[in-house]
């Protein structure tokens, strides 16, 4: 029993010390954070953007999944091969274009981060397919 109160009062005491500084280091990660992306429902996407060449749709699934499963029309975009991927669909794409990211409910860590990493790579209107 004093173990647990005197851990709880260190991580209690840890956050607010943290909290106050300048420098204070983010409790949840960025991407976590929506304001990069739009989400957007697959039946909006199917209706409205579904065949439009001008918009890129990614997946950023593991391959393995990707094969199983994705929808049509859609690139492998794997965040952990981020770099690489990058390079090769986007080096030459301008940064307004619509990318569309999807994945479902099996991948929203992955759709997440994605969009984030777009997003400080300055792509402006990317969206999630929820």
């Amino acid at each position: 029993m004093d173990a647990t109160i005197i851990l709880l009062t260190a991580i209690v005491t840890a956050i607010l010390i943290n909290e106050q500084r300048r420098d204070n280091i983010p409790m949840l990660p960025a991407c976590l954070n929506n304001k990069f992306y739009r989400e957007i429902k697959l039946s909006t996407f199917t209706g409205r953007y579904c065949g439009d060449k001008t918009c890129l749709i990614f997946d950023a699934r593991p391959h393995e999944l990707y094969k199983k499963n994705r929808l049509e029309g859609s690139l492998n975009f794997p965040v952990s091969q981020f770099d690489f991927f990058y390079k090769l669909y986007l080096s030459d794409t301008p940064r307004d274009i619509p990318i569309f990211i999807y994945g479902r409910t099996t991948s929203q860590a992955f759709d997440c981060e994605l969009a984030y990493r777009l997003a400080t790579n300055g792509y402006k209107n990317i969206m999630v397919i929820q």
